[in-house]
């Protein structure tokens, strides 16, 4: 079960990359960085704020 996304900011690109550890996925958007950076946020949490958009 993924447990962690990993969010990734910098040049022109967002990226979200999710592993557990027999598969593994890795999504590029491009996007308007202001800040380049990297955050580890609680999969279930986004995945329960993306629910509510539905």
């Amino acid at each position: 079960m993924i447990k962690t996304l990993e969010n990734e900011g910098g040049q022109g690109m967002v990226e979200f990359s999710a592993t557990d550890y027999e598969l593994s996925i890795i999504e590029r958007i491009p996007a308007e960085i202001t800040t380049s950076g990297s955050i580890c946020i609680n999969a279930k949490r986004v995945f329960d704020i993306a629910r509510e958009f539905q």
